[in-house]
């Protein structure tokens, strides 16, 4: 009886061994796959946003008339990229304010635009903010996609028409 009693021991170990090292190998490769699976993934998200580029075409500033008593800034944005720019991964500041924050539009390059690869999109926002335009201002807008950002400056001319008494400004209308 002890010689098979040694034997069964011996063989339980093996069984026993043989089990671990079966668990371990399906552990060590389901954590590997799961590691490249991600880092894929995040390799593929950078690339996209590395191809989300724009360019600013076209930018002026002018006071529209003595009606309206605003200023009217447009710039066109180019997708100089080769992905496609969904809404909300534009912004655009005038100097490190958002836009939206200063001027109106009725499309905000932020909110409602998206941007496909090669594509120009032109973009009129209006202020009467005579405090922010009570001289000529120079203007630094900035326009931002996920690839980084391009500025460009402009002088926006002051509303100082708007501001006399015979002519009190007006609201903003279209």
């Amino acid at each position: 009886m002890k010689g098979i009693s040694a034997v069964l021991a011996t063989v339980l170990i093996v069984v026993i061994t043989v089990a671990i090292i079966g668990m371990a190998y399906g552990w060590a490769t389901g954590m590997f796959e799961m590691v490249g699976d991600t880092s894929e993934e995040q390799v593929s998200g950078a690339t996209d946003s590395l191809s989300k580029t724009v360019e600013i075409l076209t930018i002026k500033c002018e006071y529209r008339d003595e009606t309206h008593c605003d200023n009217v800034l447009t710039f066109a944005v180019k997708n100089t990229g080769t992905k496609n720019i969904a809404s909300g991964e534009m912004g655009a500041f005038i100097d490190n304010t958002d836009i939206d924050n200063l001027f109106t539009t009725s499309v905000s390059i932020k909110e409602d635009t998206s941007l496909d690869a090669g594509e120009v999109k032109q973009f009129s926002y209006r202020t009467s903010d005579e405090i922010y335009f009570n001289t000529d201002k120079e203007i630094i807008l900035k326009v931002s996609a996920p690839a980084g950002s391009v500025e460009e400056t402009v002088l926006c001319p002051e509303l100082e028409i708007c501001l006399s008494p015979i002519n009190p400004p007006n609201p903003i209308d279209s």
